[in-house]
């Protein structure tokens, strides 16, 4: 478990980029509360893009494992990862990554093409398994 200042560096971050954010591209973007315990993993949500951040803010860069854990926690949108750079100064730079894919077919303008192909109904059935699913450990405690 994070002692709660690294939670409280990770809160700064994702504050940062939710208002960066919002004045500059999305003014719907938003944190996801408690990201990890329901179906929507990602730190941050900008839906008129169809994108879900994964925000790091730590001074050790650990690329390949950050950007796995993006990928698997996608859900249905297009997943990024934002990396703070830490040699610079609290948010002075800010770093974006994603799949070269998503990034050809948002340069491209074909926006409707970023989506990592996961059915839209498919979110809804998830969600309403993982709802059963939590009634019955419920019931069995």
């Amino acid at each position: 478990m994070k002692p709660k200042s690294a939670h409280k560096k990770g809160n700064r971050f994702e504050n940062h980029l939710i208002e960066f954010l919002r004045e500059n591209l999305d003014a719907k973007t938003h944190r996801t509360y408690a990201s990890g315990r329901g179906l929507d993993k990602q730190d941050v949500i900008i839906p008129n893009f169809k994108i879900e951040l994964e925000a790091k803010n730590q001074k050790t860069i650990k690329l390949i494992d950050w950007w796995e854990q993006c990928k698997s926690q996608e859900f249905g949108n297009v997943g990024m990862l934002a990396i703070r750079n830490p040699r610079k100064a609290e948010f002075k730079e800010v770093l974006m990554v994603m799949s070269v894919d998503d990034w050809i077919n948002l340069v491209k303008g074909k926006p409707e093409e970023v989506e990592s192909g996961f059915d839209k109904t498919m979110k809804w059935k998830i969600k309403r398994l993982k709802d059963a699913a939590h009634e019955v450990f419920k019931s069995l405690e």
